[in-house]
């Protein structure tokens, strides 16, 4: 279950997320290994760590830059997106209200498939690239 309060007046909303049965293989392993009765205890093994210091100290361990959960949002609808989900079904999981709303978080999917395409041209001995890249006396456009 999750619960937000950005309904008007700070009206609490709550809604179920399915979980995939992978998450649910690592939430499961976590618990059994657990010495605390949180999933994300703190230090002292007493209730979680608030949220946005536990991920900026997890990404700073982990040597990226920084993100937020919301950016995880995005990336997992974009992703759901990717390989055709329902909107409707994107819709339910994030819990909107209203279908716009979710569309406002695929709006940067063009920029997504533009990036993708950009995976076709070769630079250096990625083997990840498929193309050469093309030189400036050889393009003939």
């Amino acid at each position: 279950m999750l619960t937000t309060r950005k309904k008007r007046g700070g009206a609490q909303k709550r809604w179920k997320v399915p979980l995939n049965s992978e998450l649910l293989n690592v939430l499961t392993e976590l618990k059994r290994d657990a010495t605390s009765e949180y999933l994300f205890p703190n230090e002292e093994g007493n209730h979680q760590i608030p949220y946005p210091r536990y991920l900026a100290t997890l990404c700073k361990r982990a040597g990226v830059r920084p993100f937020t959960f919301h950016c995880i949002r995005h990336f997992a609808a974009t992703i759901a997106a990717n390989k055709n989900a329902p909107l409707t079904a994107i819709q339910a999981i994030l819990g909107h209200e209203d279908i716009t709303t979710t569309s406002i978080y695929l709006q940067f999917l063009d920029e997504t498939l533009r990036s993708t395409t950009e995976t076709l041209v070769g630079r250096g001995s990625s083997p990840e690239k498929v193309l050469p890249k093309s030189s400036p006396e050889t393009d003939s456009d």
